[in-house]
């Protein structure tokens, strides 16, 4: 227990299930994807643009959380990127469904990285063949592609400065979204020199790039930054005009089909991610992203280099990573808000998805919304509700029916609704969905994983944090406070304070009436006053509650 904790301790008790503590209203989004090499691994931005100056690009997962948070009306003042130094490696399994007819033909399609990935079965389908096919289908357009700017490059004894009009690959000088990584692949030929290649182009942002290629022949010379566009290639005098070479782009995402029950998405880039996205019904999603060693460890470093914050977001979700944050959550007394897109969560049977493990858990600080998208740019809803959330005053707002500005709704059908959400007539698994209500988008219902509203989860924090401040501040503002009973009401007025400050915020309800009463010093220990500590304050105050169901019934007359 830290010393002001020991200052002031204060408990407090939710009679709908949980206990809770203080917090703050920034959001620490913890990201592997950052600009920087060295320095502090935690930093404050209070807009976009401060992002992109600072070196972050639009297609960073830190961008486009940051983006979605800024979105919402009020909101959040700033939020903070944690540089995750143990890095992930993405592995994403799309898993086709059985055939609806052993003798028609069927088409399978997902979006990687914005790219229609779709495959059509024969007349007699199986899942093995459209895994197959379906990974095939992947691996030309996010695979290793070796021509795709230039096909029938060659050496010459003067400098070549290629523009687009020599780009004879596929792509050529074609805009590539999303950017792809470069690389050349030279021939045998003693007419190549261990010269240096330049490639000048542009980044997502349209900003101009450069990078060198040594030539080295019988082999290719692979590139790490990432091109939107290649505008010019300078490629310096060699030998003779023997050589021979071809410049293309690398693998961005590796698919492998044969498990024959569905098809193994892996990044070729440790912590990068990449988006997926359905568009038929006859596939879904798992995030089989394992939790890298130490990742627990990121988090506490990022916690003891700056302390100062309440929310907590992922760039990636998997349940294997979400298990971990949530249980440090849990520790550490965070508010932690992900997002699944594991189809399993969805199937009343399955108590093995991440929902489920986290109920299990009665984790009182985990928000988990289904998602059906994994790293789409209009999709990070985590992100954004706790940019809707924090800005608010701690208690005063459900995260039931809430528009978070920025993400696209996905649908989801009913059978997904009815095991996701917990209703007060079925035990669902204890999740938030993104819905639409009558025409306007909403989450719903704003449950924490065991069970508690999160409106009450933060508005009890902001109270223990409120109370504590307030013992503090009882103490700075006074020489002494002596173990009277006119000093000791001085911290019941604290309390007094507190609650009603809560009342105003709907925190608590204003009837029935609180109350706070404090043990007569008479009555206290002769042990307690010789240490100079009074535990004898104690209150009762009314939660305000919130409605999000209504009935009405009643009788129509003529």
């Amino acid at each position: 227990m830290s010393l002001i904790d020991q200052i002031a301790d204060v408990s407090v008790t939710a009679t709908t299930s949980t206990q809770t503590r203080a917090g703050f209203g920034t959001a620490l989004l913890a990201v592997c994807r950052v600009p920087w090499t060295s320095g502090a691994r935690v930093r404050s931005y209070g807009s976009l643009a401060a992002l992109l100056t600072a070196g972050f690009l639009t297609s960073d997962p830190a961008y486009q959380m940051a983006r979605m948070a800024f979105a919402q009306n009020p909101a959040p003042t700033r939020v903070k990127i944690g540089q995750r130094t143990r890095l992930f490696t993405q592995v994403v399994h799309l898993t086709p469904a059985s055939p609806v007819s052993a003798s028609d033909a069927e088409t399978y399609t997902a979006k990687v990285d914005g790219l229609t990935c779709s495959f059509v079965s024969d007349a007699t389908p199986t899942v093995a063949e459209v895994c197959t096919g379906l990974a095939a289908r992947i691996n030309v357009l996010c695979g290793v592609d070796v021509d795709a700017i230039i096909a029938t490059g060659a050496s010459t004894a003067g400098v070549q400065t290629l523009l687009a009009a020599s780009f004879d690959g596929l792509i050529g000088d074609d805009v590539m979204s999303p950017p792809r990584r470069l690389s050349f692949t030279f021939d045998a030929s003693t007419d190549w020199d261990p010269t240096t290649i330049t490639v000048t182009g542009k980044d997502e942002n349209g900003a101009t790039i450069t990078e060198l290629f040594a030539v080295a022949t019988s082999t290719a010379a692979n590139g790490v930054k990432y091109f939107s566009q290649v505008t010019q290639v300078s490629i310096p005098a060699q030998t003779g005009a023997g050589g021979t070479f071809t410049m293309g782009v690398r693998a961005s995402v590796t698919a492998d089909g044969t498990s024959g029950t569905h098809v193994a998405c892996t990044s070729a880039v440790d912590g990068l991610l990449h988006s997926y996205e359905l568009v038929t019904g006859n596939v879904t999603l798992s995030d089989a992203t394992a939790a890298v060693t130490g990742f627990e460890t990121d988090l506490n470093e990022l916690l003891a280099f700056d302390p100062d914050f309440y929310g907590l977001a992922l760039d990636s979700n998997s349940k294997a990573e979400v298990t971990v944050a949530a249980a440090w959550a849990e520790t550490n007394k965070r508010f932690f808000a992900y997002q699944t897109a594991d189809s399993a969560c969805g199937d009343p049977s399955v108590t093995t998805d991440v929902m489920s493990a986290l109920k299990a858990a009665a984790y009182s600080y985990s928000l988990g919304f289904f998602y059906p998208a994994i790293a789409a740019s209009d999709g990070w809803l985590a992100a954004g509700a706790l940019g809707k959330n924090l800005p608010t005053d701690p208690g005063s707002a459900t995260l039931a029916f809430k528009t978070i500005v920025g993400v696209t709704r996905r649908a989801v059908s009913d059978s997904f609704i009815a095991a996701i959400i917990t209703t007060p007539d079925s035990a669902g698994k204890n999740g938030n969905l993104y819905l639409d209500f009558n025409g306007t988008n909403g989450t719903f219902p704003g449950m924490m994983a065991v069970g508690e509203w999160a409106d009450v989860v933060r508005g009890l924090d902001w109270f223990r944090s409120d109370v504590k401040a307030r013992f503090l501040a009882v103490q700075l503002a006074n020489g002494k406070v002596p173990f009277t009973d006119n000093g000791t009401d001085l911290f019941r007025a604290a309390v007094v304070a507190s609650i009603k400050a809560g009342i105003k915020s709907q925190l608590f309800a204003a009837s029935p009436v609180f109350t706070v009463t404090a043990t007569p010093v008479a009555e206290t220990s002769a042990l307690d006053r010789s240490a100079r500590r009074f535990n004898g304050i104690s209150y009762s105050a009314p939660l305000a509650g919130a409605i999000l169901y209504t009935e009405a019934a009643g009788t129509a007359a003529i």
